[in-house]
């Protein structure tokens, strides 16, 4: 009974990393933590950083046209 259960998650997981297996080693762990607990502090207190963020790519693409390149 016990091995019908692991053979199940087994399967499980083998369907799960089968598609993309890079996907689950290229990833840094600490990384998406800390993206969740942002994100959950984010809706608390309302925070913008993901605008900022992206306010800031617009900067830079106006400089990069100011220089020419």
């Amino acid at each position: 009974m016990i091995d019908d259960m692991q053979d199940e998650v087994a399967e499980i997981i083998k369907e799960d990393l089968w598609p993309n297996p890079l996907s689950y080693f290229n990833t840094d762990p600490y990384i998406e933590d800390f993206d969740e607990d942002e994100a959950d502090e984010g809706d608390k207190d309302g925070d913008d950083s993901e605008e900022e963020e992206d306010e800031q790519e617009e900067d830079d693409d106006d400089e990069d046209d100011d220089t020419g390149k």
